[in-house]
This record gives C-alpha cells, structure tokens and sequence, in this order.
C-alpha cells in the first residue's frame, strides 16, 4: 500500500483534505454540533468529545494509523461537514474499513455518499486495497443508503457485531472491490 501524503480528494461537490492540527477545533465543533446523531451509532461519539479528542483523531491520522479526511463541501472549504476515512488497515490482506459522518444540518444532500465513493476510490487507485469494508448497524438506515448508493454489496447481517451505547446491535456487512464503486446517485 502507498501513502497518502496531503492528498486532496474532489468530485467539483465535494472536497476531501487529511486534517491538519489546526482543524481541531472546527472538528470538535463539528462533533459536538452532531453528538446525538452520532452519539447512537459511533462509539467514540460522547459527551466527553472535546478539542483534545480531535487532535488525539488528527495525530492518529498524521502517524499512519488510518486515512482520515475531512469533509468540506467545495463552495464552503472552511466548514468541516464531516469525515470519512479508511481504518482497520490490513496490509497482508489489502483490505480496511470505510467509515463516515457528516454533521446533522448538512445531512439528506449526498455528501456521504460522495465523501464514501471518492474514499472507496482512492484506497482502490491510490493504496492498492482490493477489500473495503463498510459496516453500519441494521438500525442506522441512512448510513445503510449511503453504502448502497455508493456500489457496496451486501453481504450480510452480523448479528451482535457492534456495541453501541450499551447495546449490542447486528449489523450489515457492505463490501466495495475495485471497479464497484458507482456515480449513480441512487435517490
């Protein structure tokens, strides 16, 4: 897999840039103006979430651990709308999940799902991934839409796979291999 560099992801709606240590309090504003939306589906999503938590996400981003970007829409390059990133990185198998959110009063647009194709994308082109994971709990309907809409294939239901709030939650199992990843919008 190659890195990532300061890769800038675009579709003309969209743009997509790794955070940078200034971001952190535009990305804790984010979350925290998005917290009980996030709060029932994204266990690191709490009301401890603050400014530090933020720049622990960026310096994870910024040693390797993950692909994280931030989410912008293209006529507004200042507001964080949310993040989408690739995590759980497996070289041997050249596989990673994809996850995403997208703050609450820029939700219902498709942002996600453009966020989640241009991602899909570059860890098919860039990083030389060939399995991407998407999981979101069963109850999470529009986190479902959002990896249908992008070209995931259902492969399943995982009963109890996601600890969420206290509860355990089954979850659909969506999986993008290259050359899945669709532009159809789907709505």
């Amino acid at each position: 897999m190659s890195s990532r560099g300061d890769r800038t992801l675009t579709d003309g709606v969209v743009l997509l840039r790794p955070p940078s240590p200034t971001d952190a309090e535009d990305v804790a504003r984010a979350v925290f103006a998005t917290l009980p939306e996030l709060r029932a589906y994204m266990p690191w999503a709490s009301d401890a979430y603050d400014v530090e938590s933020a720049r622990q996400w960026i310096a994870s981003v910024a040693a390797g651990a993950e692909h994280g970007f931030l989410v912008f829409e293209v006529d507004d390059p200042r507001t964080v709308v949310g993040s989408c990133g690739l995590n759980q990185l497996d070289p041997l198998n050249l596989s990673a999940n994809l996850g995403y959110w997208i703050r609450t009063a820029n939700t219902g647009r498709g942002l996600a799902t453009r966020a989640t194709r241009l991602v899909a994308r570059f860890g098919h082109d860039d990083l030389g991934l060939h399995c991407i994971r998407i999981s979101a709990s069963v109850e999470n309907v529009a986190s479902c839409r959002v990896a249908e809409r992008a070209g995931g294939r259902l492969d399943g239901t995982v009963r109890g796979r996601l600890l969420l709030g206290g509860r355990h939650h089954d979850a659909r199992l969506y999986t993008l291999l290259p050359g899945e990843v669709t532009d159809d919008p789907g709505w």
